[in-house]
């Protein structure tokens, strides 16, 4: 949820309403993949497919 949506709700707040308007995502633990439900789960969803590892760590950067 954007500091923007979550600024619409002030005072006593219903928390369904809040869940409502945030957006979801489900993980694959097997494959870890990402699927964002960005418009709610009446919409399909977008998948993110993590990167190949690399075979050394990356360089941390000072």
């Amino acid at each position: 949820m954007s500091d923007f949506d979550f600024d619409r709700f002030s005072g006593q707040v219903d928390a369904e309403a809040v869940y409502s308007s945030m957006s979801s995502f489900l993980k694959c633990h097997p494959c870890r993949r990402l699927w964002v439900f960005w418009n709610g789960f009446s919409a399909p969803p977008e998948e993110f497919v993590p990167a190949k590892a690399a075979s050394a760590p990356h360089a941390v950067l000072a």
